[in-house]
Order: C-alpha cells, then sequence, then structure tokens
C-alpha cells in the first residue's frame, strides 16, 4: 500500500518513464524468449511458401514459353499452301523469318513432308549435319495428331540438348499431309526461368511426366552429380524426385537437407521442381540466436533512455498548456499559444488556438444575434399597423357607409379590430399556425373590399400541423407581397394557396401564387435589407426579418426559399421544427 501511495504522488513524467520503463522491460523479455522459436517456424513457413510462390510463378512462366511455341505452331498451320510449297529456298526463307522475328524457345524448325522432303530455317546447317530424329519425330506427331504434342528430351547434332514440339497437318480428307517439328532451346529456357534463383542455395529443375529431366548439362548447386564428364544427374535423386506427390516435400540427400516444392503437371506434360537448401536456413538460425543475445542488452538501454525522452516531451508541453488555460480569466484576455512543434502536441496547440478563435467568434456572434433579435422585437412593439394599410382601409369603410352595406361595414370593422388586437398582443411569443390562417383570413377579407373580388385564398393545411408552433406575422408578410407584388398588377384573376404538411419532424408551409412571378435578378435581391420598403406594408416586418427569425430561433438549416418564374408565378417554402404547443410547455 505504501509503494502505490508512493507511486501516486509521483508526478507524470515519473509515473510514464516508470512505467514504459517496467511494460517495455517485460515484454522485450518476454518476445525475445518467446519469438526465437517462433521465428524459426516462421522463417522456415515462409522460406516455404515463398519457394512455392516462386515456383508456381516460374510453373506459368514455362507454360506461357510452351504456348508461345503452340501459337507459333498454329500460325504456321494457317499458312498451308506457302509451308507446303515445292520450292525449297521460298519455305526456308519464311521458317527463318519467322524464327528470326519471334522471340520465342524455338531453336530449329522443320517442315516434314510425308514423302520425306524436309524443310528448315537452318537449311544450310540441316543438309550438311543432317537429323536422324525427323522421322521419328513425324511419326511421333502422327500419333498425337489434333494439337500440338512435345517429345521427351534428346541430343540433335543440330540443336544439342532440346525436345521437340510437334504439330501434324492435314489436307480437307484428314489425311496427313506434313508435319512442323521446332526443336526447342533448352539452354535459352534455362536462362529464363533462372532470374528468381540468385542464390546458391536455391535452383530449380524441368522434368516431363515421365520424370525426364530437361537438362542443359550445366551443373547446378545443390544438386547432386556422378563422376564424369559431361556431368549427369544422379539417377537415383531423378528418381526420388520423380516419385514425389505434388507440393511442398522434404527430402534427405547424402548430406543435405531439401525442400522441394513440386508443381502441377501442365498441359504439355513438363513440371518445375524447385530445390533450396534447408541447412544453410538452419545456419542463418543459428546467428539470429546470436544477434539476439547482442541486441537484447542494446535495446533495452535504448528503451530506457527513450522512455525518459519521450514522458517529457510529452509532459512539458500539456503541462504549458494547462498552466495557460489555468490564466484564462476572461475570454477577451485569452492569448494564443506560440506553436513550435510539428507533431501531435503541435496540432494540440493548434486545436486550442483555433478553438480561442471559435469561442470569441461565437462570442461576438451571439452579442450580435441578441442585438438583433432585440431589434426586430423592438420593431414588431413599435411597427403597430402600417398607416398606408390603415388610412386605406378606413377609406374603404367611408366608402361602404356612402353605399350603405352594412354588413360590408361589420365584416370590415371586425376584420381590422381582429388584425389590430393581434398586433398589440404580447408580440415576441409563438403562435399556432390555426391562429395564424385565422388572421389571414381576417386579412384577406379587408383586402378583398379594398380591390373587389380580385383573388382568392386557399388553404390545405393537415390537421396536427394546424397545433404546430411558429413565430407570429411568418405568413402574412408573403401574402402580403403575393398580393401586391404578384396579383394586384396583373390582370388575371389571383389565386394563392397554403398548403402544409410535417414531414420528418419539419413542418413545412408552401405559398403559391398566379401572379406576374419575377426574373432571377428580382430574386437575388429578394432578402434584401435595402429592398424592404415598411412604410406601405400592414406591419414593419418583411420576407427578410421572417426569413432571418426564423434562423435564429431554429438554425440555418430552416427559413424560407423562393422558387419563381415570370408570367408563372411564386412558390415560397417555410420550414421549420414541428413544434407543438403541449411540448413547448414542458420545457
Amino acid at each position: 500500500m505504501r509503494l502505490i501511495q508512493r507511486f501516486q504522488r509521483l508526478g507524470i513524467a515519473t509515473k510514464q518513464f516508470v512505467c514504459l520503463s517496467l511494460v517495455t522491460l517485460t515484454l522485450f523479455s518476454a518476445m525475445v524468449s518467446y519469438n526465437l522459436e517462433k521465428t524459426k517456424k516462421l522463417l522456415s513457413h515462409n522460406l516455404t511458401d515463398y519457394s512455392q510462390k516462386i515456383g508456381e510463378r516460374d510453373s506459368q512462366l514455362l507454360s506461357k514459353y510452351l504456348e508461345d511455341v503452340q501459337d507459333m505452331m498454329l500460325y504456321l498451320s494457317s499458312d498451308q499452301e506457302r509451308l507446303l510449297n515445292n520450292n525449297k529456298q521460298i519455305v526456308s526463307k519464311s521458317l527463318n523469318q519467322y524464327t528470326s522475328s519471334h522471340d520465342t524457345i524455338v531453336k530449329s524448325l522443320y517442315i516434314v513432308k510425308e514423302n520425306g522432303t524436309v524443310y528448315s530455317n537452318r537449311q544450310l546447317f540441316f543438309e550438311i549435319i543432317g537429323n536422324d530424329h525427323l522421322q521419328r519425330l513425324y511419326q511421333f506427331a502422327k500419333k498425337h495428331e489434333g494439337g500440338m504434342s512435345i517429345s521427351e528430351p534428346y541430343y540433335s547434332h543440330l540443336s544439342g540438348n532440346t525436345a521437340a514440339a510437334v504439330f501434324l497437318l492435314k489436307n480437307n480428307k484428314n489425311k496427313p499431309l506434313a508435319a512442323i517439328i521446332a526443336e526447342l532451346d533448352l539452354n535459352k529456357l534455362t536462362k529464363k526461368l533462372t532470374s528468381s534463383y540468385q542464390y546458391k542455395n536455391q535452383t530449380f529443375l524441368v522434368m516431363t511426366a515421365k520424370g525426364n529431366v530437361i537438362d542443359t548439362q550445366s551443373q547446378k548447386p545443390i544438386i547432386p552429380y556422378e563422376r564424369g564428364y559431361p556431368p549427369k544427374i544422379d539417377s537415383k535423386f531423378i528418381k526420388k524426385l520423380s516419385q514425389l506427390p505434388t507440393g511442398v516435400q522434404y527430402l534427405k540427400v547424402k548430406d543435405q537437407s531439401l525442400v522441394a516444392v513440386i508443381n502441377q503437371t501442365n498441359r504439355f506434360g513438363w513440371y518445375l521442381v524447385k530445390l533450396s537448401d534447408q541447412g544453410s536456413f538452419n545456419k542463418g538460425i543459428k546467428n539470429l540466436y546470436k544477434i539476439y543475445q547482442n541486441v537484447a542488452f542494446i535495446w533495452i538501454v535504448i528503451m530506457l533512455l527513450a522512455s525518459l525522452v519521450i514522458s517529457r516531451s510529452f509532459t512539458h508541453p500539456v503541462r504549458k498548456l494547462a498552466a495557460h488555460m489555468n490564466a484564462v480569466e476572461k475570454i477577451e484576455n485569452i492569448s494564443s499559444l506560440p506553436i513550435n512543434r510539428k507533431d501531435e502536441i503541435g496540432n494540440l496547440e493548434k486545436s486550442y488556438n483555433a478553438m480561442l478563435m471559435r469561442i470569441k467568434e461565437l462570442v461576438v456572434g451571439i452579442k450580435v444575434m441578441e442585438e438583433r433579435k432585440r431589434d426586430y422585437e423592438l420593431k414588431m412593439l413599435q411597427s403597430q399597423i402600417g398607416p398606408h394599410f390603415l388610412y386605406n382601409t378606413l377609406a374603404c369603410i367611408g366608402s361602404l357607409a356612402k353605399q350603405k352595406k352594412m354588413e360590408e361595414i361589420r365584416e370590415t370593422v371586425r376584420s381590422l379590430v381582429g388584425l389590430i388586437s393581434y398586433v398589440l398582443d404580447n408580440v415576441s411569443r409563438k403562435v399556432t399556425l390555426k391562429e395564424e390562417l385565422e388572421k389571414i383570413r381576417l386579412y384577406e377579407q379587408i383586402q378583398q373590399v379594398r380591390y373587389g373580388k380580385k383573388f382568392h385564398l386557399e388553404i390545405n393545411v393537415d390537421g396536427e400541423a394546424l397545433d404546430c408552433l411558429i413565430p407570429k406575422f411568418t405568413l402574412q408578410p408573403i401574402i402580403e407581397n403575393a398580393i401586391f407584388h404578384g396579383i394586384i398588377p396583373g390582370k388575371r384573376y389571383g389565386i394563392i394557396s397554403i398548403n402544409g404538411v410535417i414531414s420528418e419532424n419539419d413542418l413545412k408551409l408552401y405559398i403559391r401564387d398566379n401572379g406576374l412571378g419575377m426574373d432571377k435578378q428580382q430574386q437575388a435581391q429578394l432578402f434584401n435589407h435595402k429592398n424592404e420598403s415598411n412604410s406601405k406594408k400592414f406591419n414593419g416586418i418583411g420576407l427578410v426579418n421572417v426569413h432571418e427569425r426564423i434562423q435564429m430561433s431554429f438554425g440555418q438549416t430552416y427559413g424560407l426559399r423562393v422558387v419563381s418564374r415570370q408570367k408563372v408565378g411564386t412558390l415560397v417554402r417555410i420550414k421549420m421544427p414541428a413544434e407543438f404547443i403541449y411540448n413547448s410547455e414542458e420545457q
């Protein structure tokens, strides 16, 4: 307990140093003891896996080179007329041009006709040296008709150690005409496949399905050879390899432990065997043990020093930041931290400075918003009813009195009184949509007395939406604009519709008119404070004020959106959260 209490009284830097040191020593000791054996198994697995992947890749390369030969056979077979020409010089020249212009593993190319005539790309050498295997290969082609086949390896005076790819040509009656025989350059094939085998403890062999080795008589590392010249691979070793199944196999040859990766036989009957010396790998593991022992001590010392440096590099700037934060008393007097680092601590200092700037901006913004909000409320309290509207309404009442239309006078006076009461009754509070629409009907009645039946108002609002709370005078300025700027200047009968729905917890109101509409320039200036002219309005509230009141109350994602087309009309969408009176009372 005392030890724990003493540890708790230590500073962060000391705690971090002690913890990092203990954790480092514990983990490193466990890692060394556990990973030594694990490393051996892992390296052995990686060696096997790597050998298998290299073997698979080279096996694919081997198949590709043989497929190139097959493609050459197919190409030549498509030009039988020229190949079977009796002019020996023309045929020999064609064969020579093809082999010299294509990078294949073909060394000597022959056309052997049914009557025994032979054409070659190396015609002069063939006529001098000859080739005793051609007739045997021709019979081999007849036995394996229907595609390209490859013979077992043999020795040719013209091509050296080789194997032949044969392809039988037939006439329209399915009778043999000739055979294309290509003697492969096995030395070139071996060089193409040796790019991945740069170490003395790795090599490969290409074998046929019958277990014969495609060998160029060049001695390869880690493979046992019999005595004599030219060197020949040990026959017992070849027999043991040919009996191994496909996959990764381990075998013992004299004093060597070899890993053999046997790939599947391709469709030409050849496959590749990759060999690695496991003994050299075991020597590397022993050296690894020694390296671990030498590195362990140096590593522990370095980690202890690094733990001390890291702990101090972290705690010092954090302490500095904490001291700076504790010194803050007033937001206006906050000073930014100097940024001297480019790591996470520097990012923390940048974030702290950005947070300070944001706080300052928010404080200023809140003050501005509060001032504007007070201005709007003051404007609403002071606006009363526009004198121009009141004068026109009283003039209409006077005109009705002269005409002795008592019922119209009563309705107009009732509407005017209702609007005056609505304006003077606690203008800063919210009202239900139903109450706002009732006052819109009063406003409509007064304007219809003034202008006659030039328009009518259609209201289609969902029952649930009628109970939503909205800021007072949200709809009236929009209806007023629709009447005076859209309907009255036009010559056709005006229709103003109000639709309201609740969608995704938002109240959406759509006010549409079929008035004159607006062009793009007029729409762009619609929310400009300079365009607000309050002298002739029913009250002092315009579209700009409605839009900003909604955004100040609910956020920037809410407010008004206007879409208009000239001679078609205008659509105004009002979006705000669906707030009900009972939710407001609970809050």
